[in-house]
């Protein structure tokens, strides 16, 4: 019976595959991200199929659909695949081609996907779960900083007819001009963190 050794490039809207048989590539497909399509290469390789993939967006999809067309499914991480990533040549083809390769010698690092789909669902929502958190405290960091645009300003020098500098935000002034622009700021700052302070406290 003939054994056969499937590397697969998917993106979004392709996949580029390469059939490897007795230690050398006998065909390549290119066809269109769908199970259809992919289900139809695979049907046409009569004997044992053992198909990779690189881990990425769509592999889980992948995995649930063609795990029980082959004997072995694998998805492989591609931060492991150094004969992919650091050759000079990287294209579809020779991509498909050398995860066919690599399987075929038992060289990729299997990463684990489930086709239990609660288990799938449950990573969804966690993920979605860590995106808010992450979103709500990129939010209130930013909503702390004030807006930053034209107009908007911390402090202003005036040098000529008199000489002052003054926050805008604390509204304290000092007329040493020069003590602050040589870097003496720290009066600024520590009625700038009184200020908020008082500000934290009546809210």
């Amino acid at each position: 019976m003939a054994t056969y050794y499937i590397g697969a490039d998917v993106h979004s809207n392709s996949i580029e595959m390469a059939i490897r048989h007795r230690k050398k590539v006998i065909k390549r497909y290119a066809i269109p991200a769908s199970i259809s399509a992919a289900v139809q290469v695979l049907n046409s390789l009569p004997g044992k199929k053992y198909m990779a993939i690189e881990e990425g967006p769509m592999s889980g999809w992948l995995y649930r659909n063609l795990h029980q067309k082959v004997e072995r499914f694998v998805i492989a991480d591609p931060r492991r695949n150094k004969l992919i990533s650091s050759d000079g040549d990287h294209d579809d083809k020779i991509d498909a081609a050398k995860l066919a390769l690599l399987l075929a010698g038992g060289y990729l690092r299997e990463v684990y996907h489930s086709d239990d789909e609660q288990r799938v669902e449950l990573k969804h929502w966690v993920g979605l779960y860590h995106d808010r958190i992450r979103d709500a405290a990129l939010a209130k960091l930013y909503s702390d900083k004030g807006e930053i645009a034209w107009g908007s300003q911390i402090r202003s020098y005036v040098l000529q007819p008199y000489q002052m500098v003054k926050d805008h935000r604390t509204d304290f002034q000092t007329g040493n001009v020069q003590a602050v622009l040589d870097g003496e700021i720290d009066p600024f700052i520590e009625t700038y963190l009184r200020h908020r302070a008082k500000q934290k406290s009546q809210k």
